[in-house]
């Protein structure tokens, strides 16, 4: 019983802590005047490519429906800062009543004398309530945009937007939750129905699996993207994400055989190959995290180590970044090599679930100043991207109709974008 509590409580923890931080992250790049509305609904490399080739045909076919498709498919304009700041607040705010009420239930589950999963429980039934409760429309519009998202990684399409890899990777650094909530679930069954407990075998197959899933999915979406891109150098950038991803999986189902290997043989080999594989998979993510997704490890920039244009402005947050990440993902080697399977490691497992989502957080900060940086127009200076979309649309809408009520019919619908 006391398993089972420990498991019902870690989820919810996790994921109230996951959505403060969130908010937080959003607070933090709205003060960095990073629109991160506008990057995370904006294509992918591919999508824009396919935009391009649109616009091409839009002038050799001289189609009035073009102009139209292609004014629906550009990316959306920045999101204003009062309502970002607003969204970012309201993410906070939510979170820190969501613990609250949970902390709630627990006490009073205590002095009614009420098994602590059941207060759990009775917390996600009134979660579940909230949410048929009617809404504003900015949060209500947010939580269908998750949902979607989170729809569109589970069963992706031909191309992958931005926001999808984001949310992909928020689900790798909650492998774990899933894992937890997938074993809750097989206990509850258990007591519920008065069977026997799930076997050692059963328990670590849904352990393994459910921790395997959110990297699979990864893969599967950098194979999309490999395939589509039609540039060698990026379809090799693809490849190299792809073996990171995958690279996940040995240290997760070396540390199940461990678990599983009788009393009689040796375990030694088994959990010193999954200490290896993890401090393999370590290094890889923190290389990748630094060079491609950070932009850092540029030793010809002026700040030895980083990149030529730091949003930041001074030097040592990214060198700390570097150092936490890589000190954050080291706390992982032990525990994804040993899978957390000992009921010993159950507090230090909620420990380092916290300290996951706090690196991803982080790490949410730096990738999308990144992006930023990528593309510094669109942050910039927000009404030069307009008016270059803008003069675009208009040299389009003049090359196609011939006339001057095309063009002027091109030129409105490029500035109500």
């Amino acid at each position: 019983m006391e398993e089972l509590y420990r498991l019902c409580l870690r989820v919810p923890i996790v994921l109230i802590v996951f959505g403060c931080l969130c908010g937080v992250v959003m607070l933090a790049l709205d003060q960095l005047g990073i629109d991160y509305a506008y990057h995370a609904k904006k294509a992918s490399k591919l999508g824009e490519c396919h935009q391009a080739a649109l616009r091409l045909r839009c002038r050799e076919t001289s189609e009035t429906v073009c102009v139209l498709t292609v004014a629906s498919c550009a990316s959306p304009l920045p999101l204003p800062a009062d309502k970002s700041r607003s969204a970012a607040l309201q993410l906070v705010l939510g979170s820190g009543f969501l613990l609250a009420l949970l902390l709630l239930c627990l006490r009073i589950g205590e002095l009614a004398q009420i098994m602590p999963n059941v207060a759990v429980g009775a917390f996600a039934i009134m979660v579940g309530l909230m949410l048929l409760v009617p809404m504003q429309s900015a949060m209500r519009d947010g939580l269908n945009f998750l949902l979607s998202t989170v729809g569109r990684v589970l069963c992706p399409s031909s191309d992958v937007p931005f926001v999808e890899v984001l949310v992909a990777d928020a689900l790798c650094s909650l492998s774990r939750v899933f894992s937890d909530a997938g074993l809750a679930i097989l206990v509850l069954a258990a007591t519920w129905t008065s069977s026997a407990p799930p076997s050692q075998v059963t328990r670590v197959f849904v352990t393994a699996t459910l921790a395997c899933l959110p990297a699979v999915l990864r893969v599967r979406q950098c194979a999309i993207l490999h395939f589509a891109e039609p540039d060698p150098a990026r379809r090799r950038l693809h490849a190299l994400n792809i073996g990171k991803y995958l690279s996940t999986l040995p240290p997760v189902l070396l540390g199940a055989l461990h678990a599983l290997a009788p009393p009689a043989l040796d375990g030694v080999p088994l959990a010193t190959a999954a200490a290896a594989a993890a401090a393999f998979n370590t290094a890889y993510c923190l290389a990748w995290d630094v060079r491609m997704d950070w932009g850092l490890g540029d030793l010809g920039a002026k700040a030895a180590g980083l990149r030529p244009t730091l949003l930041l402005g001074a030097h040592a947050p990214y060198y700390a970044a570097i150092a936490a990440d890589a000190a954050l993902r080291c706390a992982w080697v032990r525990p994804l090599a040993a899978l957390g399977y000992a009921l010993a490691l159950t507090d230090l497992t909620l420990v380092l679930e916290l300290v996951e989502v706090c690196r991803r957080c982080m790490w949410a900060v730096l990738r999308l100043e990144w992006e930023a940086v990528q593309h510094a127009p669109h942050y910039h200076h927000p009404a030069a991207h307009h008016h270059h979309h803008h003069a675009q649309h208009h040299r389009l809408g003049a090359e196609e109709g011939g006339s001057s009520g095309s063009g002027a019919d091109g030129e409105k619908l490029a500035g109500g974008v």
